[in-house]
């Protein structure tokens, strides 16, 4: 990200009164969470696909490079993963989300639920 940042900056250049303005970046990086993986294999990610399944629905795992709660989560030693909720343009100021796609999303997590206490 630092690298498209100074890319960008190096084509603005201003001349003003005869001086040249070159935009620059100055940045300060600070860690707020580590990187999280959960494999396809791993006991959250196939309570979720056999939730899926039962419902009918395909399910897709992705990558993702966000951080969310369950980054700090899995810092801390509980397996969690990131359900989708289907939102569209997501921090935009277009951002939106079928209602339809929320509500699928809650019976994912009703049924993780089901199925979780069913097996204990």
């Amino acid at each position: 990200m630092l690298q498209c940042l100074r890319v960008a900056a190096d084509r603005h250049v201003l001349e003003l009164d005869g001086k040249r303005f070159q935009a620059k970046v100055e940045a300060k990086i600070d860690r707020d969470y580590d990187r999280m993986h959960i494999p396809d294999d791993s006991t959250i990610v196939q309570l979720v696909q056999r939730a899926a399944k039962n419902l009918r629905l395909e399910l897709k795992t992705h990558v993702t490079g966000g951080g969310c709660d369950a980054n700090v989560l899995n810092q801390k030693g509980l397996q969690v993963a990131n359900l989708s909720n289907g939102m569209r343009e997501i921090h935009t100021v277009n951002e939106w989300l079928d209602l339809k796609d929320l509500y699928l999303s809650a019976d994912v997590v009703r049924e993780v639920v089901r199925l979780n206490g069913a097996s204990h």
